[in-house]
């Protein structure tokens, strides 16, 4: 039963998030950092950037456990694909629900939601411990191999990207910025929030 409780918290974590996600691309004021250096390789090939995704999460999951001096986490597979389903499934909600046009304002109210959401999500299947995506992996491996706070470790590796990305002229906005920045911060007062005792049922392990 508390597995069952525990898988359940982790899955609904994971669609805050890529409710989150998925706002930031409806927005249309620039992708994330990771998806932007996705997209931005995949146009000096014929690989596609969703490929260019699982490739550069199979990268980051050997970092990990490098800094981390343990063997891979081959679960983050799982978070690959149910992050996906979830995506999908978040694109095809507001498909149907949202204008085809948006007016600035419009774009913005949706990046901000989209802001609250992901880093709560990611806070929310933090706590789990199951499984992350290799994106959340590699700021826990920070976070853990150098004992910076979560939001130094999420910027650091929001900036390496950003960087990245603009080098191979990736979809950059002026959103990609602000989140590559604003993420850890606010990720980092949810944590902190789920860490207190009335939130104990959501913490299975000390982060």
């Amino acid at each position: 039963m508390k597995q069952a409780k525990r898988f359940a918290i982790y899955l609904v974590g994971l669609m805050i998030l890529t409710c989150g996600q998925r706002l930031f691309v409806q927005a249309g004021l620039g992708a994330g950092a990771f998806d932007s250096l996705c997209v931005g390789v995949s146009q000096y090939n014929s690989i596609s950037a969703g490929t260019w995704v699982t490739i550069g999460s199979f990268i980051l999951m050997l970092v990990s456990a490098a800094l981390e001096e343990r063997r891979p986490d081959w679960w983050v597979i799982l978070s690959s694909f149910v992050f996906g389903i979830f995506f999908d499934m978040w694109g095809a909600v507001f498909a149907a629900t949202l204008p085809s046009e948006l007016t600035l304002i419009q774009q913005i109210l949706l990046y901000i939601v989209g802001l609250m959401l992901a880093p709560l999500g990611t806070a929310v299947y933090f706590t789990t411990n199951i499984s992350k995506s290799a994106y959340d992996e590699i700021i826990t491996a920070l976070h853990n191999a150098f004992r910076w706070p979560v939001w130094v470790s999420k910027n650091a590796t929001e900036a390496t990207m950003l960087i990245l990305s603009l080098l191979v002229r990736g979809p950059v906005g002026v959103t990609t910025v602000v989140t590559a920045f604003a993420f850890g911060p606010v990720l980092q007062k949810y944590m902190e929030l789920l860490d207190k005792k009335k939130f104990k049922i959501l913490q299975w392990e000390k982060f």
